[in-house]
C-alpha cells in the first residue's frame, strides 16, 4: 500500500494530487490552528508558529506558502476592508504614527542654552 495516498495525520485515503498530503478534515483543522496562532501572535515566523501549534515546520511552511492565507480586516478608523491583520489600514496607521511622532516632538525638551561668560561682572554700591 502506497503511503503517498494517505493523510499524514489520520491515515485516511486522500487525493494523490493533494499538495499538503492531508485529508480534508485534517487540512481544515491545521489551517484553523495556524490561522488562530497568526491572529494571536501577529508577525510570528514559520518556525515559531510550528512550535506553538506543535506542527512540523515543513507542513507549516507548506500552509504559509499556499495562497489560502489571505486575511481581511476592517479599519477601525475609516471602516474600509483591507488585506492583512490589524486594527487600522496602512493609510490610517501611517496617520496615527505621524500624529504620535508630532506629539512626541512637542514634549521634547529644548536644549538648555549655555550662558555666555563675557568676563567678570562688576557690581558697585
Amino acid at each position: 500500500m502506497n503511503n503517498d495516498n494517505k493523510c499524514r495525520f489520520c491515515k485516511k485515503n486522500i487525493n494523490p494530487d493533494s499538495k499538503v498530503k492531508l485529508c480534508t478534515d485534517c487540512d481544515i483543522k491545521k489551517m484553523r490552528l495556524i490561522k488562530e496562532y497568526i491572529i494571536a501572535h501577529p508577525g510570528a515566523k514559520a518556525a515559531e508558529i510550528a512550535k506553538g501549534i506543535k506542527l512540523d515546520p515543513f507542513t507549516t511552511r507548506e500552509y504559509l506558502d499556499d495562497d489560502r492565507f489571505i486575511f481581511k480586516s476592517t479599519c477601525k478608523s475609516c471602516k474600509i476592508v483591507f488585506e492583512g491583520l490589524g486594527d487600522y489600514c496602512p493609510k490610517c496607521m501611517e496617520k496615527r504614527r505621524s500624529a504620535i511622532m508630532e506629539l512626541g516632538n512637542a514634549f521634547k525638551e529644548e536644549p538648555k542654552k549655555e550662558k555666555k561668560n563675557n568676563g567678570p561682572k562688576w557690581h558697585f554700591r
